[in-house]
């Protein structure tokens, strides 16, 4: 690892280390936990852009005050903020002046008495709880992983088999339409989703959250040639030339991992759904 990049690296440690101390101290917060690379269960280490995965658990009756003071607590406690803004289910995203991004969830603890029902589930891909003046999250998080590993391999390869042959049907209307950002939405899920969790599990290297994170790694050569020609759209042309052959690779694969693991694959439902998307893919 370079000088950079290892500066880079002990610069955010000691940041999630003085968020942690100063964060313990506020009376509305509950808990505070670390994700992705920089969790020491993560299965990867951070490199020099990674990014801060956090989550900060606060009462139930603080979070909305707690949500709009952040900011201004964050500056005063620790240090300036260059970008502050949000996606989704993270309420509050700062990029540093340095540009370390922290992207924060910020939850209640309610949120914890029904896990599968939150909006961000990192749990099964690792988590690090720094503190939790409660006691009780982690046996909460640890009930929620449980049922996930008890559904069988026929049951997860039929629910995926079924999810994909859902989106490629579906993106019929938008294709007819010439709505092609829509469809190409489509695509992106198939592959980046779909596909990237079937070749997991043909892999035998499952994960439950963004199954194309560090696919490179993951997947041998001989696959990643394979699918090196789904990464781009150009045309609405282009888009139908990918999504036939992204349609051709899943089916090869499904086929492969249903022979590799003894499980049943339906060509049926395969067959039938090819036949109604061509009408559309073909012109």
């Amino acid at each position: 690892m370079d000088e950079t990049t290892q500066d880079r690296i002990t610069k955010s440690r000691v940041l999630i280390g003085k968020l942690n101390k100063k964060l313990k101290n506020e009376d509305s917060v509950i808990a505070f936990i670390v994700y992705g690379s920089y969790s020491d269960n993560s299965d990867h280490s951070p490199t020099q852009y990674s990014d801060i995965d956090l989550e900060i658990v606060v009462t139930d009756k603080s979070s909305k005050t707690f949500v709009n003071e952040f900011r201004s607590w964050f500056e005063k406690e620790l240090e300036p903020i260059l970008i502050d803004t949000s996606v989704s289910h993270l309420q509050k995203i700062f990029v540093t002046n340095d540009f370390i991004n922290l992207e924060f969830h910020i939850s209640i603890a309610s949120d914890f008495d029904h896990i599968d029902k939150r909006d961000l589930n990192y749990f099964p891909n690792g988590y690090s709880i720094l503190f939790d003046k409660s006691g009780l999250l982690n046996n909460k998080i640890v009930n929620s992983i449980q049922p996930s590993q008890d559904i069988s391999q026929q049951e997860k390869f039929d629910k995926l088999n079924n999810s994909f042959w859902f989106f490629v049907q579906s993106t019929a209307p938008f294709i007819e339409r010439g709505e092609y950002w829509f469809a190409a939405a489509g695509y992106w899920v198939w592959m980046y989703v779909k596909l990237c969790t079937l070749l997991r599990m043909y892999s035998n290297t499952e994960v439950s959250y963004n199954p194309m994170k560090h696919i490179e790694e993951i997947l041998n050569p001989e696959i990643i040639t394979e699918i090196q020609p789904l990464r781009n759209l150009e045309n609405p042309s282009d888009l139908k030339n990918k999504m036939r052959l992204l349609i051709n690779i899943y089916s090869k694969y499904a086929k492969k991992t249903a022979n590799l693991n003894s499980l049943t694959y339906t060509s049926k439902q395969e067959n039938k759904v090819k036949e109604y998307v061509n009408k559309y893919l073909a012109n």
